[in-house]
């Protein structure tokens, strides 16, 4: 039960029938495992929700994070990507599943309760990536790149309606990040 599937199986039983109406039988199955099982381990729902939604948090982050150590691609390419598994592969998600915009409100939830906060790892860790890869004149200028950065990832998964505009909505904005203006 403890791997990425295992969470995201959850988090589209979430996203198919919504938080209210999926049952602990639905969830169990998209588990493989008995109901009698999953309330030994859980005892309930809004405790399996907790489960699927950290972890599969945690999951995107160190595959998001694994795209920046990758030192053969380039910078604008090794972003990208990271920015593909930390929010652009979710973009299907949310614009198919009959709850899918449901299922980002409790991942939002989820985030601003956890004590480490992913969203800033994931900016820092892109920051520290950016002065590494002298992407950046300074760590102050890294740190407002990443800022901007995350913040459009956050309203391209809003606006864009494919995996593929999100990545041609970041690969513009990485672009336009990363090419030095005249002074």
């Amino acid at each position: 039960m403890e791997n990425e599937a295992g969470f995201r199986s959850v988090i589209d039983v979430f996203a198919h029938y919504g938080f209210r109406k999926a049952s602990m039988e639905d969830l169990a199955r998209s588990l493989g495992v008995s109901r009698q099982t999953l309330y030994k381990r859980f005892q309930t729902k809004e405790a399996v929700r907790d489960w699927a939604v950290g972890g599969f948090i945690r999951a995107m982050l160190a595959r998001a994070l694994a795209e920046l150590t990758d030192n053969r691609s380039s910078v604008g390419q090794s972003l990208l990507q990271a920015f593909m598994r930390w929010t652009g592969d979710h973009v299907t998600l949310l614009r198919t599943a009959p709850h899918g915009s449901e299922v980002v409100e409790i991942g939002a939830e989820a985030l601003k309760a956890q004590s480490d906060d992913p969203v800033s790892t994931f900016e820092t860790q892109v920051a520290s990536f950016l002065v590494a890869r002298n992407a950046a004149g300074n760590r102050a200028a890294a740190a407002e790149m990443a800022f901007a950065l995350v913040m459009a990832s956050k309203g391209l998964l809003v606006v864009s309606d494919s995996s593929e505009a999100f990545a041609e909505g970041m690969r513009r904005v990485i672009d336009t990040l990363l090419t030095p203006r005249p002074r």
